[in-house]
């Protein structure tokens, strides 16, 4: 290989490393800003340890339960304590929120037990170990009759699975049944197929109007001459302009002398009015 050769293969793997320079910085903004949002959802789609690291006592009494009835008197115990405990580190609702995904109206039962099993809770803390035993169920059910019935602890199990297909499938009108069991939603409560397939009926139809408006245009401004060219594109650019032009007029009222901005710092007294 000759020394020009070397040379001009040098300049090109040169040339090469400052392209993919000039190019990190926009790799690095589509990472943070598009890959790593998607990733999280993602992973949050499948994963939800919220309900397991804030009940884990109550949701291994539940594992040996059948599911029919109520469960034990321990796993009473367990809920009342890990509740008023998460109430306390503000993490209850969080608890309600993700039982509510998997049985309505199931929130309003945790967040308002919690409230009212605070005091039974510090009072055993506070207990000497010569006193009774504290009968969990019947404060709890008087808390909230909905802990009599075995709904909300079947809900509160399903909720405690740290990795779940339960999003996906209610994105399909699915759910699971007592025993586990893929089975659809009850009619009234169908709505995601329905509005996929609108979605979808919509986004077809905008194609082929855009196909139907768009190819014509498109051909008319290849073939016309270069002068002609020009006044037909930019009758098309205009309108992609309105947000632009919209945006610009809006931050001229927000930050012009007499603007909703500098007439808020005046009245704050954080600058003169000789000052805006």
């Amino acid at each position: 290989m000759s020394e020009d050769q070397a040379a001009i293969r040098r300049e090109a793997a040169k040339q090469r490393r400052r392209a993919a320079a000039l190019a990190l910085p926009l790799i690095a903004f589509i990472g943070v800003t598009f890959i790593a949002p998607l990733g999280a959802m993602l992973s949050r789609s499948v994963y939800d340890p919220i309900v397991a690291d804030a009940l884990p006592e109550t949701l291994q009494m539940l594992q040996a339960w059948d599911g029919s009835g109520v469960p034990e008197e321990a796993a009473f115990r367990a809920a009342a304590h890990e509740l008023v405990q998460a109430r306390e580190t503000r993490r209850v609702g969080q608890i309600a929120s993700r039982v509510n995904r998997i049985e309505g109206g199931t929130r309003s039962v945790i967040t308002r037990s919690a409230r009212k099993l605070r005091a039974a809770v510090a009072a055993q803390r506070d207990a000497a170990a010569s006193e009774p035993a504290v009968a969990w169920r019947e404060l709890m059910i008087e808390a909230d009759a909905a802990w009599n019935d075995a709904t909300i602890w079947r809900a509160i199990r399903r909720a405690g699975e740290r990795f779940t297909w339960q999003h996906y499938l209610q994105a399909l009108d699915l759910d699971r049944d007592a025993d586990g069991n893929i089975v659809a939603q009850p009619p009234e409560q169908r709505i995601y197929l329905a509005l996929f397939g609108r979605t979808l009926g919509v986004s077809l139809g905008v194609t082929l109007l855009c196909l139907a408006l768009g190819y014509p245009i498109a051909y008319c401004i290849a073939q016309a001459p270069p002068q002609r060219a020009k006044w037909l594109l930019l009758l098309v650019l205009v309108p992609f302009w309105t947000s632009l032009l919209v945006r610009t007029t809006s931050w001229i009222v927000l930050l012009q002398s007499q603007g909703v901005i500098n007439d808020a710092l005046a009245q704050l007294g954080l600058i003169a009015d000789d000052d805006r």
